[in-house]
C-alpha cells in the first residue's frame, strides 16, 4: 500500500493522485477521502442545521458572469489570490469606497 504522503513525491503516480495527495484529499489507503465541505454538509443535514460554509445556489446566475469566469480561468487566473489581494481589485474597491462613502485610504485604513 502506498501512503498518501509518498504519492505526492512519486512521479509514477497518476497526476490526479499527486495533486490530491498534495492537497491532503486522500485517505490512509490512498483513495479519495472526504473533504471538509462534504463532512460539514453531511453534519448540517443530519442535525437540521443551516450550512453557512458552502453555498447551494438555486440557479446558475447570469450567463455573462459564467463566461467571464471561464475566460479568466482559461487565461490562467485559476489560483487563490495573494493574501493582500490583487492590486487591481484593491484599487477598484478603494475607488468604490471613496465614490460612495467618501472614504480615502490612509496608513490605518487600507483595502485588503
Amino acid at each position: 500500500m502506498t501512503s498518501p504522503a509518498s504519492l505526492s513525491q512519486n512521479t509514477s503516480a497518476a497526476p490526479w493522485q499527486r495533486a490530491a495527495s498534495g492537497a491532503n484529499l486522500l485517505s490512509a489507503d490512498g483513495s479519495l477521502g472526504v473533504t471538509i465541505f462534504e463532512e460539514m454538509t453531511t453534519l448540517a443535514m443530519s442535525t437540521g442545521a443551516i450550512n453557512l460554509g458552502q453555498g447551494f445556489p438555486d440557479e446558475d446566475g447570469p450567463a455573462e458572469i459564467k463566461a467571464a469566469a471561464q475566460a479568466a480561468i482559461t487565461a490562467g487566473a485559476n489560483q487563490y489570490a495573494p493574501g493582500k489581494g490583487i492590486p487591481e481589485l484593491r484599487e477598484a474597491i478603494a475607488a468604490h469606497q471613496e465614490r460612495f462613502y467618501g472614504l480615502t485610504r490612509t496608513r490605518r485604513r487600507r483595502s485588503l
